[in-house]
């Protein structure tokens, strides 16, 4: 759920992106949550590369993310990692791990696909659905780590670059963040877009000239007045 001041700043946010040439379109992206929740493989592998790390670590007094568990050195509220420690030794351990990595590499297809659609440079959205959290609510175990409301595991699940740039504050004052997340291998149009959210004072000795972004293949944009949940930036040279 989002909160009127959350969806405003974000807006105002955006601005500074607009006046650099950029164009907003609305779009949706098909079966979203499922491909966040399905492609997740925070319990499949993390507990095997976190242990291969340690085995390089002599100095380590722990050997195994099984250890560091059942001698209880982990916070109780990291919910996360008592799930790895109990999880899979191995990746191959999951019966679902290898329709995991196909559901990814659908899901970062159809991403692919709205991006070409509409000749996207990038997809912009809040970092976390809710403000920030109090204190209270972590240690009240409020959410567990899997179902707390964040946007931010979508690149990374999805192997795309992606950057955050402050956004401004809620109307309590709390600071919120805005993400862009670009094409693989197209860090240089993403950091532009990044660059024109960021206030000049912020950036000295960055020159006037932009960078001219290369746009992704696709049939024309969609009509202006076709408006649909989440916007996005479509950055165009001046």
């Amino acid at each position: 759920m989002r909160s009127r001041s959350r969806r405003s700043t974000k807006t105002v946010a955006l601005d500074p992106i607009v006046a650099g040439g950029a164009e907003l379109v609305d779009v949706e992206v098909p079966d979203l949550d499922h491909y966040v929740a399905y492609t997740s493989v925070y319990f499949s592998r993390s507990r095997a590369d976190m242990d291969a790390f340690l085995a390089t670590r002599p100095g380590i007094k722990a050997t195994s993310v099984a250890q560091v568990y059942a001698d209880g050195l982990a916070h109780p509220n990291l919910d996360l990692f008592a799930g790895i420690a109990t999880g899979p030794a191995r990746p191959a351990d999951d019966p679902e791990y290898y329709q995991r990595l196909e559901a990814r590499e659908r899901f970062q297809r159809d991403i692919i696909g709205v991006m070409a659609a509409h000749r996207l440079d990038a997809l912009c959205f809040p970092d976390v659905r809710i403000a920030a959290p109090t204190h209270a609510d972590v240690l009240a175990s409020r959410w567990t780590c899997l179902e707390f409301p964040t946007n931010t595991v979508i690149a990374s699940q999805l192997w795309m670059p992606s950057i955050t740039v402050p956004a401004g504050f809620t109307e309590d004052g709390l600071p919120v963040g805005l993400e862009l997340m670009a094409l693989p291998y197209h860090e240089a149009e993403m950091l532009a877009l990044a660059g024109d959210r960021l206030p000049a004072r912020a950036r000295p000795g960055v020159s006037a000239a932009r960078v001219t972004a290369a746009r992704a293949p696709g049939p024309p944009r969609a009509p202006s007045g076709t408006r649909r949940p989440g916007a996005v930036p479509d950055h165009r040279a001046s």
